[in-house]
């Protein structure tokens, strides 16, 4: 669910949207997915996708992404107790141009995004009535905006910034029914 405005105080003070997510919960069978996508394609170059990165930027026929992760879910304690946990980390790899004729610069400045986010909640049903969730969330972002530009440009690599983030998040809850 994403809340932009007008949303209950449940949701606490903020200026900012809210956006609430249930993930997916263990069961008494063992399970797991693992995935992996590249783009533009390993077996195919051409792509009608946009060509931006995961920031919105636009980026040049270089730009290559590696995408994957893996989830498993299943009981530590059958009927009872249940996990759930999920690793994924994304790769853009691009390059701009850098061409200022004037001063005799012709050459392409790289740039690397990196993602990787992962997951796991715990839950654990005490009796007919009380069940609790435990969910762990952790994030670390690394955006590197090079300088220069698709078509060329004159901004030199030194004007390039790179921004890395962490964040963390832990929520516990009990529900009686």
């Amino acid at each position: 669910t994403v809340l932009a405005n007008n949303f209950s105080s449940q949701y606490g003070r903020t200026a900012n949207g809210i956006v609430n997510i249930t993930s997916k919960s263990g069961s008494n069978n063992f399970e797991g997915e693992a995935f992996f996508i590249s783009r533009p394609g390993i077996l195919v170059k051409n792509s009608n996708f946009n060509t931006t990165d995961l920031s919105g930027n636009p980026v040049s026929d270089t730009f290559n992404r590696y995408q994957g992760g893996i989830g498993m879910g299943g009981p530590l304690i059958k009927g009872r107790t249940f996990y759930y946990a999920n690793v994924e980390y994304t790769r853009d790899e691009k390059e701009n141009r850098l061409v200022v004729p004037e001063l005799g610069v012709d050459k392409a400045v790289g740039g690397t995004n990196k993602f990787l986010l992962s997951s796991l909640r715990l839950d654990h049903i005490w009796n007919d009535n009380w069940s609790s969730t435990a969910r762990f969330n952790h994030g670390r972002i690394s955006i590197g905006r090079q300088a220069g530009g698709i078509g060329g440009g004159v901004t030199f690599p030194s004007a390039a910034n790179s921004q890395n983030r962490t964040s963390t998040f832990l929520a516990l809850a009990a529900t009686y029914t």
